[in-house]
């Protein structure tokens, strides 16, 4: 099945699942043609892609591309994020396994999934061990390894195109250092659209502390985490007197 076609149907069966999820809740809205034309119009999209620089097609020698991820990352909220081990007739797990399937026969590869914390890459690389080509490390931990010297810039792997529309242009711009990516991620994980996160506040604090509009901020642009830190600094306190 053609890579382009997986995305397509992997697009077009989450906006429908998302539509059908309340199915059993009357006043859930029904799906509506408009949504299904929506989803299909969006898969029509992702089939196209005439921006896109594709990866020269190479024949790899049989080459074992090794992924190292913790396994909670693998299984976020019930969905499946980088990878399934085999068919079982649920769409979205199907099409992430046909689409590793595709990419291993058409570069001949093997790809193998390392289910350890990816904190062991640095005893790995100190040891000259050569036990991963991907890690998925969190994003502190990401900064501490490229600090150490030990993931690759992305910016250094000639068949790398980071504007390709696959990757996520945030991540590019907003994790840069000086010009360079350790770190990125895109359309080949379901986490990456479905863990937005949220910041909540006391709204007693913030009056007892007089700060400025956090919402005027995000408005004027000047809300920044340098900001956020700053202000949670300034509230800090030993309420129960223990140190």
């Amino acid at each position: 099945m053609n890579i382009k076609r997986i995305t397509a149907l992997l697009l077009c069966s989450l906006m429908l699942t998302s539509a059908l999820a309340s199915c059993g809740d009357s006043t859930a809205p029904a799906v509506t043609a408009d949504a299904i034309a929506a989803a299909e119009t969006t898969a029509a999209e992702a089939t196209t892609a005439d921006n896109a620089n594709y990866p020269e097609v190479k024949d790899l020698g049989g080459y074992n591309f090794r992924v190292l991820c913790s396994a909670d990352m693998n299984n976020l909220s019930g969905f499946t994020a980088l990878y399934a081990e085999e068919m079982t007739g649920e769409a979205v797990n199907d099409a992430i396994y046909a689409r590793d399937r595709d990419i291993e026969e058409k570069y001949n590869i093997t790809i193998e999934f390392i289910e350890k914390s990816p904190d062991t890459v640095s005893k790995s690389v100190k040891a000259g061990d050569d036990s991963c080509d991907i890690t998925f490390p969190f994003v502190n931990g990401m900064f501490t390894m490229a600090q150490e010297g030990y993931l690759l810039d992305y910016t250094q792997i000639s068949s790398l195109d980071l504007t390709n529309p696959w990757w996520d242009q945030r991540i590019k711009e907003d994790y840069a250092v000086g010009g360079r990516v350790f770190g990125m991620t895109g359309s080949y994980t379901l986490r990456n659209p479905m863990t937005e996160f949220v910041i909540q506040y006391n709204k007693q604090i913030y009056d007892n502390y007089s700060f400025d509009d956090p919402y005027q901020m995000v408005k004027d642009g000047t809300w920044t985490s340098e900001k956020f830190w700053d202000m949670a600094k300034q509230t800090s306190a030993d309420l129960n007197g223990d140190g």
